[in-house]
């Protein structure tokens, strides 16, 4: 398929970033003489550039032009965010995703987790014991995944589980709430124990368990 004008900009300043050819705080070619050099618009120059600064790679100063923003591994991450919360992802594949993101996330925090860390994931867990609100305990549900992404100290998962949680909390609530109850603080409570004795394989398997567990009752609810 041929590129837009649009994307042909894009590609072109994006690829630039990529191999450091512009590199952070650099300002980059000029909205005019990107159009000639490209063989495209101004239009289209000026609409790639609001992309790039709409997913933070570029920041745009009125009366100065466009500079690179300091590029961390999470930055194109956030092209995540448009594709998944307009329709790009079910909660099952949500679900199918996290049976293999959660169990790194849980070894790598046994590897890199802080006491803070640690006392953070024994005060929800009891929080989820005592509550009988369902919106507290989805809630509590998501802080659980987080804090232990949080913990692995991999800034990669941190932004993923963040996006994840953003699009469960603002579209697949409902959903959520259509699985059973019955075994949740109980799975959370065995992966906690795990944690705590430092026993990897052991927290693998029960943070395995519990995504497939939620994502076998989803799949028979849809039959």
């Amino acid at each position: 398929m041929n590129e837009t004008p649009m994307e042909k900009a894009y590609n072109y300043i994006e690829k630039k970033i990529i191999n450091k050819e512009w590199t952070a705080g650099e300002k980059i070619t000029s909205e005019v003489r990107l159009a000639v050099e490209l063989g495209v618009s101004r239009v289209s120059v000026r609409s790639a550039i609001e992309k790039l600064v709409a997913l933070d790679i570029l920041n745009k100063i009125k009366g100065s032009g466009s500079y690179v923003n300091e590029i961390n591994n999470t930055t194109h991450l956030n092209k995540l965010i448009p594709f998944m919360t307009i329709g790009g992802a079910s909660y099952i594949e949500i679900l199918e995703y996290r049976s293999y993101m959660d169990v790194l996330s849980v070894e790598l925090f046994i590897e890199n987790c802080t006491n803070d860390n640690k006392i953070k994931l024994e005060e929800i867990v009891e929080k989820m014991k005592n509550t009988r609100e369902r919106e507290e305990f989805f809630l509590l549900d998501m802080d659980f995944h987080h804090e232990i992404a949080k913990g692995s100290r991999n800034n990669i998962l941190i932004k993923i589980n963040q996006i994840l949680y953003n699009i469960l909390k603002n579209r697949y609530k409902d959903e959520y709430h259509r699985l059973t109850y019955e075994k949740r603080v109980e799975e959370h409570k065995e992966i906690l124990d795990a944690i705590l004795e430092k026993n990897i394989k052991t927290a693998k398997l029960y943070t395995k368990l519990h995504v497939l567990r939620s994502l076998e009752d989803l799949r028979k609810m849809e039959l």
